[in-house]
């Protein structure tokens, strides 16, 4: 058990650490029945593989929706360089351009529909091909794509629409937003 405990440890160390302390307490919760162990390390690094290291934006946060992110990109609405100012421009300024009109279309309009996308390992398993709340997902399909060849074995586009008022940024991009459904 103990080799098996280092491995664990190991491969969640080698993927940027999560869940450390729920890990700890599962680890001791599991050892009585090892495979029931070795099938939630399964469950635990396919989850960080979906999900990533940190948490998508929220309501319950100090995050906006996206209808509204002039409070997180000052001068969103109105600079005409804001694809420039607020964009990624490493990756595409047309991509970037084409986010700030995203959001430009759907400011003050929190209960209209939009498509989202998000890029996932095409290894997932079946179960893991919808967009599910509290995933990280963007409004620009270029840019999920871009996101996507991240991932050395290939990967998917997930898409689905959801309402705007739905999905909230805490800034860090105007790219990135977190699907919170009411």
């Amino acid at each position: 058990m103990f080799i098996v405990m280092m491995q664990y440890t190991h491969a969640i160390e080698s993927k940027k650490s999560f869940f450390h302390v729920e890990a700890h307490v599962r680890i001791y919760s599991h050892m009585q029945n090892i495979n029931g162990f070795v099938d939630w390390i399964k469950e635990s690094l396919e989850e960080y593989e979906y999900r990533g290291y940190h948490r998508a934006p929220s309501r319950e946060r100090d995050d906006v929706s996206l209808d509204d992110v002039d409070v997180m990109f000052p001068g969103i609405y109105e600079l005409s360089n804001a694809a420039r100012v607020f964009g990624h421009s490493g990756l595409s300024n047309k991509i970037d351009a084409m986010t700030v009109d995203i959001i430009r279309s759907v400011r003050g309009r929190p209960d209209d529909m939009i498509t989202i996308y998000r890029a996932i390992p095409a290894s997932l398993d079946q179960n893991r091909h919808i967009i599910n709340p509290g995933d990280w997902v963007t409004i620009n399909k270029s840019y999920a794509i871009q996101h996507g060849l991240r991932f050395d074995d290939g990967y998917k586009i997930l898409q689905s629409k959801v309402r705007v008022g739905d999905l909230y940024t805490d800034g860090n991009s105007i790219h990135e937003f977190g699907y919170d459904p009411v």
